[in-house]
């Protein structure tokens, strides 16, 4: 048989057959011990290996012995599917999402049943984690289950044992996600186990997160972002949740301007690589902080773009959320308009996607969202119902951040309704929650409607007793930490020059584009050509000294020209 010779590719010759593998300088005596040429028996070298320890393979040359042979001669279908194989594990674990998802499918049509065969083990992987990372838990534990009865030593698989932590940990199966073992190497030498440890790191912090012991979860999130750092630099995708897990704790400490600089020095809001976890929490942490420093509009045009990375990625879960936090941002805001407009968006959402889990976290975004809306326009009996059981809920699956957040929000309905024995209960076990874990921006983020309870509570007696007891000087601290409100026509007449030079048209374009409209649906709005928007965009950069729209939308807000 002829040797096979192709640029990028060298020839392996194993049992008559030609297999083809990337050359990317693998030596095979540094991974001579069982476990890597284990990973998958059908691929020697193992794919798997030469994927994590060269993330980034250099410009693929043939080798000087090979330049020589002709001809080359056309692979066979099943080499031709394990190179297909092999590059889709490299796009997943570069996290290009995109790029991976493209070659899982190229390869479900070329395979045959003589190359699923040879690379079923490696196939059934494969399309658990790119089932994964586009949010499809279930499938993927499905798909593991398969290759763990059909293949022996699957069981034993690193991957396998992410993917199940994973699944556990989405369908609220805490105990079972701790009692599967972590697999995370405290000193790992290869990028390989590198990476193993800071996936299961990130999600071992968010499990904590979620409890509220916050204090692991910045350690769990920092070991990780510095196995990141150390062994595939800064930028680096697959850190960009526990980038995004640092940043939350840091801003619920307070610390924004911290929190903020980690996400633009880890460029978390790229929507081209990472995953959902890690998006979905950078969006929204982001918006916190914009809204924090009253930059409201800047915070809706970046959940804007959440939801039309949701809406591209096919990720219903990440549009979900944005939609009910914008209706949580524009209520405070004093945007009732378009708070229902959102939440009607939110609630026209199809019910069921398949995804148990996902459509659970929907119908609990559309519960909350309508309480908000009633909160802001007169509650009913209904209202406290429905967030008791959501609280509940959240309670018996261990969301106890999420938890604190909703029971202030029952508390305030309740204490809307006059039932302020029940208000008062609420509320004092959501404050308990937040003491212990030392939360603060979960508070302040309530808005107006959580100043006036906390305000009512701290002077409220029975029998003479305060109400709070020990908790008075918590209390105290987050009422000192609310903002006061500013009024609306102070901040109209501040102006600057390089506002004031912008022209009506452009001030409305400016207005529209903080509403998160595009340039074709602005040009609609308008009844204008959307060449004409994208000069009139030009020309707002410009006169504001912004690089880019959402710049020019933030800066707009802090001088006061919208």
């Amino acid at each position: 048989m002829e040797r096979i010779v192709t640029a990028g590719l060298q020839p392996d010759i194993r049992e008559g057959e030609a297999l083809m593998t990337l050359d990317l300088d693998f030596d095979h005596r540094e991974h001579s011990d069982a476990a890597d040429l284990t990973l998958f028996p059908h691929l020697r070298p193992a794919p798997f290996a030469t994927w994590f320890d060269n993330i980034a393979p250099r410009s693929l040359e043939p080798r000087p012995e090979c330049r020589d042979v002709v001809p080359c001669v056309r692979p066979s279908r099943a080499a031709h599917a394990r190179r297909l194989v092999l590059q889709a594990w490299e796009a997943l674990a570069a996290m290009n999402l995109a790029d991976g998802q493209s070659r899982i499918r190229s390869l479900n049509a070329a395979l045959d049943a003589t190359s699923v065969e040879s690379i079923g083990f490696e196939h059934l992987l494969l399309r658990a984690t790119g089932a994964a990372l586009n949010d499809d838990t279930e499938t993927a534990v499905a798909l593991v289950d398969d290759a763990v009865v059909a293949h022996e030593g699957a069981a034993g698989h690193p991957l396998t044992a992410l993917l199940l932590r994973l699944g556990h940990w989405k369908a609220r199966r805490l105990d079972a996600f701790c009692e599967l073992s972590s697999s995370v190497d405290q000193a790992p030498v290869r990028r390989r186990a590198a990476l193993w440890s800071i996936l299961h790191l990130s999600m071992e912090s968010a499990v904590e997160a979620e409890q509220l012991r916050l204090v692991t979860a910045g350690r769990l999130a920092h070991d990780a972002l510095e196995l990141s750092k150390h062994f595939f630099g800064p930028d680096f995708p697959g850190g960009r949740m526990a980038a995004t897990l640092s940043a939350t704790i840091l801003y619920e400490h307070n610390q924004v301007d911290a929190a903020d600089r980690l996400l633009r020095d880890r460029l978390v809001l790229s929507g081209s690589q990472g995953g959902i976890e890690g998006a979905l929490r950078a969006y929204v942490i982001s918006a916190r902080i914009a809204a924090a420093r009253r930059q409201v509009p800047y915070a809706v045009l970046l959940l804007r773009e959440a939801e039309l990375l949701g809406e591209e990625r096919g990720w219903p879960r990440l549009v979900a959320t944005s939609l009910a936090e914008r209706v949580r941002l524009l209520l405070e805001d004093g945007r009732t308009s378009d708070a229902e407009d959102c939440a009607r968006r939110l609630a026209g959402m199809p019910a069921s996607s398949g995804r148990p889990a996902t459509d659970g976290l929907l119908a609990r975004e559309v519960a909350i969202s309508r309480a908000r809306l009633e909160l802001a326009k007169g509650v009913d009996a209904h209202t406290a119902s429905s967030l008791r059981r959501i609280v509940a809920e959240c309670l018996s699956h261990r969301e106890c951040h999420v938890a604190v957040e909703l029971q202030m929000l029952l508390a305030c309905a309740l204490h809307e309704l006059g039932r302020d024995d029940e208000a008062t209960a609420e509320a004092v076990h959501a404050i308990q929650l937040g003491a212990t874990a030392g939360l603060y921006r979960t508070f302040l983020d309530g808005g107006e409607a959580t100043h006036r309870l906390l305000a009512w509570l701290f002077e409220r007696r029975i029998d003479a007793a305060g109400v709070l007891g020990k908790l008075r000087p918590y209390v105290r601290n987050l009422l000192i930490g609310f903002p006061e409100r500013i009024p609306q026509a102070s901040t109209a007449r501040t102006r600057h020059r390089s506002g004031e030079s912008l022209s009506p048209r452009e001030r409305h374009i400016l207005a529209l584009m903080s509403h998160g409209l595009s340039n074709k649906r602005i040009a609609r709005e308008l009844d204008i050509a959307p060449e004409t928007v994208k000069s009139h965009a030009k020309h707002i950069l410009l006169k504001l000294a912004a690089q880019t729209r959402v710049e020019a939308v933030s800066r707009a807000h802090s001088l006061g020209i919208i």
